[in-house]
């Protein structure tokens, strides 16, 4: 995925990826991974902080392991997490960004803005789509929802490509691997 226009971390970005890496080796183990409960647990800490929201959920943790977890174990290795940790850095930065009432919810305009900014090109009906399922009642977006919005995309997007390697757009899907795709994102 091609992020535009983003920032090197900041200060406070930067503290806050040093206490999640601590986190990550507190929780992980002899193994020196976590599993989604254990990602949980490490990313709340932090992100609870920065959000007035709940926390993440197991099954947002869930499509964040499954994002980067290229072994399909269930797990996250530490080389893994970082890469995690710099999508939801970034992703955080344009919710941020695009939160332009500060309201702590995107609106469909911000929505659209927000994916387009991360090169999510997407058409209008695959966008209504999305709208649905991550909208609450009022039609707002709210930052775990974007989070899990954007790791699903992210996730369907690199596996569509890996079965399309010379980019023709069309990429020849056997069931069971369009299965795998969608049910562990």
């Amino acid at each position: 995925m091609i992020y535009q226009n983003q920032p090197e971390p900041t200060e406070e970005e930067s503290k806050q990826v040093e206490v999640l890496k601590q986190g990550f080796k507190r929780v992980a183990g002899e193994d020196m991974e976590i599993d989604a409960y254990e990602l949980q647990t490490v990313l709340n800490m932090v992100f609870t902080q920065d959000f007035s929201f709940k926390g993440f959920g197991l099954d947002t943790s869930r499509s964040m392991v499954a994002m980067h977890d290229g072994d399909m174990s269930g797990k996250l290795g530490y080389d893994e997490f970082k890469e995690l940790l710099e999508d939801l850095r970034k992703w955080k930065g344009v919710f941020k960004k695009y939160d332009q009432d500060k309201s702590g919810n995107l609106s469909s305009m911000e929505l659209r803005l927000a994916l387009n900014s991360v090169g999510f090109s997407i058409s209008n009906q695959t966008f209504k789509s999305l709208v649905m399922r991550y909208s609450n009642k009022k039609g707002q977006i709210e930052f775990e929802d974007f989070i899990v919005c954007a790791t699903r995309l992210k996730t369907m997007l690199t596996s569509f490509k890996g079965h399309d390697p010379q980019g023709t757009k069309f990429a020849p899907y056997d069931i069971d691997s369009f299965i795998q795709t969608t049910m562990y994102s």
